[in-house]
């Protein structure tokens, strides 16, 4: 007995079986199963190298680096259930470089940790059982003898063949979602798997020639092109200003409604009595979030999914909005309170052609909402930078605004509280986030004002979009869905979520008009464009403009599997690891089974084909000097 007990008194047993045990409950909190092999089986065997390397060294140091080595993989593995936990996927390492934009997760915090992640740390309370044990036993019970150099080198050549196998039987695998790669390829291979794929990708963009046409894309989604000056509303807005306001966490959802007989967006539903408004428009952002809502609405290209694309296509000229305009005489600038360098905006916003930008340095700090300055000052400040503008300059200008306040999670001081919720909503995550739209909405009727004010509002066309969802995941509770149900008559859906509003107002011009039309973030430039008089026939848009066609096929990728897709009529999500095929009515919300699934999995294979596509296309693009 005693012997058997020394044996198992060995680093190197124990600790791989406190990450056999690791990795069964990490599966279950990512995946909500106990029992899924080749995550569990691959994870082990990659970090049973990292232990077996230990034993070659001293025994002095060898529990030490143990104990270390512990804390650090646990405390990673605790980071990705809480980044799974708020963005509902699995980091790659372009994520986990991405350190500089913990803010925006870290003010959640208190949402996304709950009770059983901490059981990650369970081997730590037997870590301390055995020392104590060990230390009352030490004459009686010693760890076993080290084991040789002969066996050890077998034993890591054996897991590293393991590995290496692993590795090569994975690599064909697309990752068309990290989350569902992981489960059967393990953590480890998904960062390697990663890396050969983006380095394929850029290989690629080094082979031969590649001619993309707008035509090509018409005819992926089985469209007949039409010349833009043929458009119903071309050039309807020709040589005004542009501004666009990218609004934080706006959802389609709360446009129009009411919560105890007040309007939660007044403004908004006011200007909508002079605007055209597209009610059937979808977020398409990647792992990049806010930034990739900018990148998408500046460039009508796919965001690369997995990677932030400011991070990955920063150092790139990029066919944009901005410089279109600026072929066209406008001067272009972008307003955000932030600091640029958050979510590498400082790469972002010259590669997207920007002459200037205003940033945390210009705002400063004062009346400080969540993350950075109010909304209030943004538009104030900002004001005062188009002025200038005007002042140095007779062009026409782009401006491009990226709101902040109402960012999760929705903590509004009192003082700009002024939506008087039912008492069931208050202090809830839903109610929290009905009080910040309340008041960025407010915050936006006094710009309207300051425009008018200024003499701006009669001579801009002013746009206005969602970012991206702001209730949703596992930041919500039981009670807020619940309380998001009972508000829209009917249970909490993915069109729900995704589901943002895309407003155009063109003051004197416009009226009242609600176009149906499904269309994603990828279409907006391209309907902007439209409206200015700017002809398209030289970009290369994977979107398309809302006021002409009535078809359109756009798609997802990072928040579901790549292929998901959008039509006039439906919501596909393909059959994944991790989620179950789903096919909506995109009309009635209801899930369709239908009987030959064919013509469904053709639509995602051409989905598939314009995201490949796009990649290419932004491989090739040119550095920046």
């Amino acid at each position: 007995m005693l012997k058997l007990l020394r044996l198992a008194y060995h680093p190197f047993l124990i600790f791989t079986g406190f990450f056999f045990i690791k990795m069964i409950l990490l599966g279950r909190m990512l995946y909500g199963t106990y029992w899924n092999p080749g995550f569990i089986i691959n994870n082990v065997a990659g970090i049973a190298v990292l232990f077996i390397l230990l034993e070659f060294l001293p025994k002095k140091t060898k529990w030490t680096l143990y104990i270390l080595l512990d804390a650090i993989l646990t405390t990673a593995f605790f980071a990705i259930v809480i980044y799974s936990n708020y963005f509902e996927n699995v980091p790659t390492y372009h994520d986990l470089s991405s350190i500089s934009q913990i803010p925006s997760v870290s003010s959640n915090l208190g949402l996304l940790i709950h009770p059983q992640e901490f059981l990650l740390y369970f081997d730590f309370i037997i870590l301390i059982i055995l020392m104590l044990f060990h230390f009352f036993l030490r004459t009686k019970i010693t760890s076993v003898k080290r084991y040789s150099r002969k066996w050890l080198s077998v034993g890591l050549a054996g897991l590293l063949a393991f590995n290496i196998g692993s590795y090569f039987y994975h690599r064909t695998d697309q990752v068309l979602n990290s989350a569902v790669y992981a489960k059967t390829a393990g953590l480890i291979n998904l960062q390697f798997n990663q890396l050969h794929t983006e380095r394929a990708v850029q290989a690629m963009a080094k082979k031969g020639s590649f001619n993309l046409t707008q035509d090509k894309i018409f005819q992926i989604k089985h469209l007949k092109r039409v010349p833009s000056d043929q458009h119903p509303y071309f050039g309807i807005a020709k040589g005004r200003n542009l501004i666009v306001i990218q609004m934080e966490s706006l959802q389609n959802m709360i446009i129009g409604k009411s919560i105890n007989g007040q309007e939660i967006t007044p403004n908004l539903n006011k200007l909508l009595k002079e605007s055209f408004y597209f009610n059937n428009v979808y977020q398409q952002i990647g792992s990049g979030n806010t930034s990739d809502a900018e990148f998408l609405m500046n460039t009508s290209l796919y965001p690369v999914g997995n990677n932030p694309t400011s991070e990955t296509y920063g150092n790139r000229v990029i066919p944009s909005l901005a410089r279109l305009l600026k072929d066209n005489g406008y001067q272009a600038v972008t307003l955000h309170v932030d600091d640029i360098h958050y979510w590498n905006r400082d790469e972002l916003y010259p590669a997207l052609g920007f002459d200037k930008h205003y940033d945390k340095s210009y705002f400063g700090e004062e009346d400080k909402v969540g993350l950075g300055a109010s909304d209030d000052v943004l538009y104030t400040k900002g004001v005062d930078a188009l002025e200038a503008l005007k002042t140095s300059s007779n062009k026409p200008f782009y401006a491009d605004f990226v709101t902040l306040s109402a960012h999760t999670p929705f903590q509004i001081p009192k003082d700009k509280q002024t939506l008087s919720l039912p008492k069931k909503y208050q202090g809830t995550f839903f109610g929290n986030y009905l009080e910040a739209q309340h008041y960025a909405d407010a915050a936006l009727g006094r710009f309207f004002d300051l425009l008018k004010e200024k003499g701006l509002w009669d001579k801009s066309m002013i746009v206005i979009y969602g970012d991206h969802s702001g209730v949703h995941g596992k930041l919500m509770q039981k009670q807020d869905q619940q309380l998001v149900g009972d508000f829209l008559k009917h249970p909490y859906t993915l069109l729900d979520r995704f589901n943002i509003p895309f407003i155009i107002a063109i003051p004197g011009v416009t009226h009242a008009k609600i176009f149906e039309n499904a269309g994603g973030q990828i279409d907006m430039m391209p309907t902007v464009i439209n409206l200015l008089g700017i002809n398209d026939q030289n970009m290369v848009l994977f979107g398309q403009d809302l006021t002409e066609y009535k078809d359109n096929l756009f798609g997802m990728r990072y928040y579901l599997t790549a292929g998901a897709y959008f039509t006039q009529h439906t919501f596909y999500i393909p059959d994944s690891e991790r989620t179950h095929l789903v096919i909506y009515n995109r009309l009635t919300h209801q899930m369709i089974a239908p009987k030959d699934q064919k013509a469904y999995e053709d639509k995602s294979r051409e989905m598939l084909k314009l995201l490949e596509l796009s990649d290419q296309y932004m491989a090739r693009l040119p550095y920046r000097k």
